[in-house]
C-alpha cells in the first residue's frame, strides 16, 4: 500500500511541476500528513511555504508534519508563526501548540493556550 501511495505521490509532483499551481502540491501534502508520511509532506511543505510564506495554514501543516516526526521545538516553531500570521483565530494550531508544549514540560504555556481555546470555542457560541 504504501508504494502505491509514494507511486501516486510522484505522478501527483509531475503534474504540479507542469502546471506550476501551488494548490496541487498544497493538497499533495496534505495527503501526505493524513497517511503518516511526514518525510515526503515536509519536503513539499518546505516549497509551499518558500512560494506563498503568509499563508497561516502552510505553517499549520508544516507543524503536522514535525508533529509527526516528534520534532516538538520546530512543530512549535512552526505554530507560533501559524497563529501569528492567522486572520482569524486557529484553534486547532492551539491545541496542538499546547498539546506540544505540555509534552516538552511546559505546562504554564500550555495551560495559556488551552485557557485562549476556552475563551475562543465560548466566543464562536455567542
Amino acid at each position: 500500500r504504501q508504494g502505491l501511495f509514494s507511486k501516486a505521490a510522484h505522478q501527483y509532483r509531475l503534474l504540479f511541476s507542469h502546471h506550476a499551481n501551488y494548490s496541487y502540491l498544497q493538497s499533495l501534502a496534505e495527503a501526505l500528513v493524513k497517511a503518516k508520511a511526514f518525510d515526503e509532506a515536509l519536503v513539499d511543505c518546505i516549497k509551499l511555504i518558500k512560494v506563498s510564506p503568509q499563508d497561516d495554514e502552510l505553517y499549520l501543516l508544516r507543524a503536522k508534519c514535525y508533529l509527526g516526526k516528534h520534532d516538538l521545538p520546530r512543530a512549535i516553531k512552526d505554530l507560533d508563526q501559524c497563529i501569528q500570521r492567522s486572520k482569524k483565530s486557529n484553534k486547532e494550531a492551539y491545541k496542538l501548540r499546547a498539546s506540544a508544549l505540555r509534552l516538552m514540560g511546559n505546562r504554564q504555556l500550555a495551560t495559556d493556550d488551552e485557557t485562549r481555546l476556552k475563551e475562543m470555542e465560548q466566543e464562536s457560541i455567542r
